[in-house]
């Protein structure tokens, strides 16, 4: 038997989440305000196939997710834009972004970001710190009295080592966001392969196909 007040308390975590869904698009642009390598993804009912043919890159995401089309895109864009230049003080351009993003639903996506890197490892791998501080802060700045936990560990897909970035946000009781981000650099390209989601099961089911991928 399904208690009333639960069901009062599952309807207004529903409203609560969909409040926040707006947020959570801005914050997945930490990852994407990049110049991004165009890849082929195949779009079905059955699990997307992302392949990127000059670093051998293949990877299935799970059943369910859509690559968000261009419009989606560009709207997402501009409501990051605005959050992020009211925290910053800053004016950020986006011309010519074309971020890969791909969705669950409204509380869980994955992004994928590949681009050029010309420096060296050494380089490279300060980007990714100062990378993933920004990422902190902007959660930090949008919610107030957020509770933050990192990690950062190093982790193989196939033979490649990446660095993983993991960060849980408990913005209340009723509402936790979780991303994990990995990052390597890869013959001459930086390779991110990254999340943000609500939903655990969700986000174990990107994870699964994130450790899964190949580089050929």
């Amino acid at each position: 038997m399904i208690c009333l007040k639960n069901l009062v308390f599952i309807d207004q975590l529903k409203w609560y989440i969909y409040g926040m869904k707006y947020r959570l698009r801005l914050l997945i642009l930490c990852f994407a305000f990049l110049s991004i390598y165009k890849i082929y993804a195949q779009n079905s009912t059955n699990p997307i196939h992302i392949v990127d043919k000059e670093l051998g890159f293949k990877m299935d995401l799970p059943r369910g997710f859509t690559k968000m089309d261009s419009k989606e895109v560009g709207a997402a864009l501009q409501m990051g834009k605005k959050q992020i230049d009211k925290i910053y003080d800053t004016d950020f351009n986006i011309n010519g972004l074309e971020p890969n993003l791909f969705k669950k639903d409204d509380n869980n996506y994955f992004i994928i970001n590949i681009k050029d890197f010309p420096d060296s490892e050494e380089a490279y791998q300060k980007e990714v710190a100062k990378y993933n501080r920004l990422m902190y802060t902007t959660y930090q700045k949008s919610f107030p009295n957020v509770e933050l936990t990192e990690s950062t560990e190093t982790k193989k897909i196939g033979n490649e080592v990446f660095t993983k970035y993991s960060l849980k946000a408990v913005v209340s009781k009723a509402l936790t966001m979780k991303v994990f981000n990995f990052n390597s650099l890869y013959k001459g390209k930086d390779v991110t392969l990254a999340a943000v989601y609500v939903d655990d099961e969700v986000g174990q089911e990107i994870l699964k196909a994130v450790e899964s991928a190949s580089f050929k």
